[in-house]
């Protein structure tokens, strides 16, 4: 008989609407289903630790001969755990076959066995398959049509190999590169005079003070005058 602290309670299912559109399982249950990540358990097989408090912290462990006094009992079998723990939110899962989910039983007993205690890390063989992790919807209560937009993601991505899918990712990076860029060049385009910037007909660096049209003169703006200071060319007349 197995040894089995705590129970499975029943999940809290999503109320928005029936998804059986989406697909039955051989037991007539939905193949979709959205649940509220507290009320999902699954059980695991070891050795176990139950305590009235926190852990202690190491130095109180050291002090107490390198025992935690939070420690109640320890005990070899199975016990039920949080599927999702410290989330708050709904969860999509898709129903998984037996063998989708754990591969033969011959190959999950083999893969889940506990080398100390001989028990299933994971439990039993799923004999009925099993409900996995798809999305979580971290906004609070999801609307019926984010939950069917998931899904049909999720459906259309059967229909391509990995390959397809990793070139897909691929091509949809590129495009939004391209976009980036273009965008980049639209508001350096956006930037520049209504006609265009007009080409020199000269070298710069061979221009003299007296070729530049100045528009104020220095002791119009204020500004020092004298020998190596500022230009003291008169304005040009406008007009």
């Amino acid at each position: 008989m197995l040894n089995i602290i705590g129970e499975d309670k029943p999940v809290q299912n999503w109320v928005g609407t029936s998804l059986r559109h989406f697909g039955i399982t051989p037991y007539g249950e939905s193949l979709f289903r959205v649940i509220w990540a507290p009320s999902r358990m699954r059980m695991i097989g070891g050795r176990h630790t139950v305590r009235d408090g926190k852990p202690q912290i190491d130095r109180d462990v050291v002090a107490n001969g390198g025992r935690d006094n939070s420690v109640v009992r320890e005990f070899v079998g199975y016990k039920w755990y949080p599927m999702y723990p410290r989330k708050q939110s709904y969860i999509l899962e898709k129903w998984l076959s037996p063998v989708e989910y754990g591969g033969t039983r011959e190959n999950y007993e083999t893969q889940q066995r506990c080398a100390e205690t001989g028990l299933l890390v994971s439990g039993p063989y799923p004999e009925r398959g099993e409900y996995f992790f798809c999305y979580e919807f971290p906004d609070g209560y999801p609307a019926v049509s984010a939950v069917e937009s998931i899904i049909r993601l999720i459906l259309f991505g059967r229909n391509f190999t990995i390959r397809e899918k990793r070139d897909a990712i691929l091509e949809a990076d590129k495009r939004e590169q391209l976009s980036i860029r273009k965008r980049a060049t639209d508001v350096i385009l956006d930037s520049l005079p209504a006609f265009g910037l007009k080409a020199a007909n000269t070298n710069p660096s061979r221009r003299k003070p007296e070729d530049y049209e100045l528009k104020y003169s220095a002791n119009e703006l204020g500004l020092p005058v004298g020998n190596n200071k500022i230009f003291t060319k008169s304005a040009v007349k406008r007009g």
